[in-house]
């Protein structure tokens, strides 16, 4: 696992920004490495234990279709996880370079009927404020994941930055 932080970036409206870029082995094992880093993040963020826990599900269902369906298990590949943490939301950008494909629309599901697989996309939107697909003009694919943070959490944010806790 390679990892570069404490990287500043301006974003598109000005806000600086903190930046984690995390290049990942797709071995399975390494989601519990995920699930750690997504979780210390989203303390860094001011979040709450349940926002933590949906930015998890969000992160966790997106590394998993890579893996699978992108990489179909080859623990060669790597994938990329950009954090950035802006005064107002924190953005998670999953990169890779598995084939592009044409993402599902997302569908709701009926708690009533039985389901056989396919929640992950769903669940993601769910999880999070806005997600974004695109390819890169190299052919990457790009995974956008945005949770906006209230005041609450940008003060707690303030609180642990001043406190270091």
């Amino acid at each position: 696992m390679e990892k570069k932080s404490n990287t500043s970036r301006t974003s598109g409206k000005g806000n600086l920004g903190e930046v984690i870029e995390i290049k990942i082995s797709s071995h399975p094992k390494m989601m519990r490495v995920l699930r750690a880093v997504s979780e210390e993040i989203g303390n860094l963020a001011g979040m709450s234990e349940e926002q933590i826990i949906h930015l998890q599900i969000a992160i966790d269902e997106a590394s998993t279709n890579i893996i699978r369906h992108g990489y179909k298990f080859d623990a060669t590949k790597e994938f990329k996880l950009i954090f950035n943490l802006m005064e107002d939301r924190l953005e998670v950008v999953l990169e890779d370079n598995a084939r592009p494909f044409k993402p599902e629309p997302v569908e709701t599901f009926d708690s009533d009927k039985p389901i056989q697989g396919g929640l992950g996309v769903s669940l993601i939107h769910r999880a999070v404020d806005e997600v974004n697909y695109s390819v890169t003009r190299s052919g990457s694919n790009q995974l956008r994941l945005v949770k906006y943070l209230t005041g609450k959490e940008v003060r707690n944010r303030e609180s642990i930055v001043a406190t270091g806790e």
